[in-house]
């Protein structure tokens, strides 16, 4: 019984620590398209800013389900 719940809580530090992974990628990636850098890519799009966003919260979500996926394949 207590393997159990022993191997739960490792499993659940596990999937802590991607998700932290994942989450700390997904800040990189906004904070640096959110700095004030003159690209072309926010020239004519006024929602290129909440466009970046929302790919990248759907970018970092798949991220996670296919990192929990394929841990538990193991």
């Amino acid at each position: 019984m207590l393997d159990d719940k022993q191997n739960h809580l490792l499993q659940m530090g596990v999937m802590l620590s991607t998700a932290g992974l994942i989450i700390n990628a997904f800040v990189v990636v906004v904070g640096a398209f959110g700095m004030n850098i003159n690209i072309d890519l926010f020239k004519d799009d006024t929602n290129a800013e909440k466009d970046i966003v929302g790919g990248c919260t759907t970018g970092s979500i798949f991220l996670y389900v296919v990192a929990i996926a394929s841990n538990k394949g193991f």
